[in-house]
């Protein structure tokens, strides 16, 4: 997973390599400092490399114009491109959830009091060291059109039938390893994406990125790691939370025990 880049030179030589030794290179678009200005590298040859994702929408979002994005559209179409949106990152660690709608969310449903009470207190302290509510209140709405215009390419992705991948992304107060994964469900469900596409991006894609069948759809002679829900998630996608069972490594678990020991 790229994470830095010092210049393009090194991310040609990159994707070079990792197509020679067939390794799969993803993560963060490709961007490098040049005498202190950030410079990222011309989408078109971004994805015309064997980058495989893009992590957080990033690279679309930097583009100027709308013939620039629908050719990146058309070429991230063309050549099979991930697309990662981990919409639950920028929500959180952009406050956007702030100064309540967060209690709304599943960790702080159904995680110990511990955890949210210590999230809370680290919520408070950085509150107070960006300036207090006020200024957390102004920075939030200040974010907001950045945030739609993620929204807005997302969309576009889904419309031009893009490979979409769920991730939650869990690095911030009151979020969590999978209860993430839920969250990340409803954002896109509230973009508009169709309930189908979203659990499609949360097993059968996943599997399709990693070039096995072996999981990611339902058939005789797969993984048997599974949940059975007691209403149907294509209906609406909140009932992706009546776990009734989990099945994992061949056991067996109730979802009202493993809630009891939460």
């Amino acid at each position: 997973k790229l994470l830095s880049l010092s210049d393009e030179k090194t991310f040609i030589n990159l994707t070079k390599a990792a197509g020679k030794y067939n390794i799969t290179i993803c993560g963060h678009y490709p961007v490098y400092q040049n005498n202190g200005q950030s410079i990222m590298v011309s989408m078109e040859k971004k994805l015309k490399s064997n980058f495989k994702s893009i992590e957080h929408l990033a690279g679309y979002i930097w583009l100027q114009d709308k013939e620039q994005i629908d050719k990146a559209l058309q070429l991230t179409k063309e050549f099979n491109i991930y697309n990662c949106p981990t919409l639950d990152w920028d929500i959180m660690s952009n406050d956007l959830q702030y100064p309540d709608e967060y209690k709304n969310r599943l960790t702080y449903q159904f995680l110990p009091e511990q955890f949210t009470q210590n999230w809370e207190n680290n919520y408070a302290a950085a509150v107070e060291k960006a300036g207090g509510k006020q200024k957390a209140i102004e920075s939030r709405d200040a974010y907001k059109p950045a945030f739609d215009l993620k929204i807005s390419i997302l969309k576009r992705l889904y419309e031009n039938d893009c490979l979409l991948l769920i991730g939650g992304d869990a690095g911030n107060n009151f979020q969590a390893d999978g209860f993430n994964i839920y969250e990340e469900m409803m954002h896109w469900s509230k973009a508009g994406i169709d309930n189908y596409t979203i659990l499609k991006s949360a097993t059968v894609t996943p599997a399709q990125f990693f070039n096995t069948t072996a999981w990611g759809s339902i058939k005789p002679g797969k993984n048997a790691d599974l949940i059975i829900l007691k209403k149907n998630p294509r209906e609406d996608i909140k009932n992706i939370t009546t776990i009734e069972t989990t099945i994992v490594g061949g056991e067996i678990y109730n979802n009202q025990e493993l809630i009891k020991r939460l």
